[in-house]
């Protein structure tokens, strides 16, 4: 069963995954305006590949569990 929300609180949700493993320079960024593709960008930073790694399957697994549905696309 897949759940509706908002864009928005979709990027918070990401954040805050990214935030639970020590990703720094976390940034939801508004491109709405000027982007056809998507609301938000979120930018995350991560001392070395496997935290990246980390955070990356942390982000997909908690939206996984709150929407029932994955990401479109996810880049890191």
């Amino acid at each position: 069963m897949t759940i509706d929300v908002s864009s928005h609180d979709l990027a918070v949700l990401c954040a805050r995954a990214c935030d639970d493993k020590q990703a720094t320079d976390i940034a939801v960024l508004p491109v709405g305006d000027v982007l056809a593709v998507t609301e938000y960008f979120v930018v995350a930073s991560a001392s070395n590949p496997r935290q990246v790694r980390a955070i990356t399957d942390a982000v997909l697994t908690q939206v996984r569990e709150a929407l029932g549905r994955g990401p479109l696309r996810s880049e890191g």
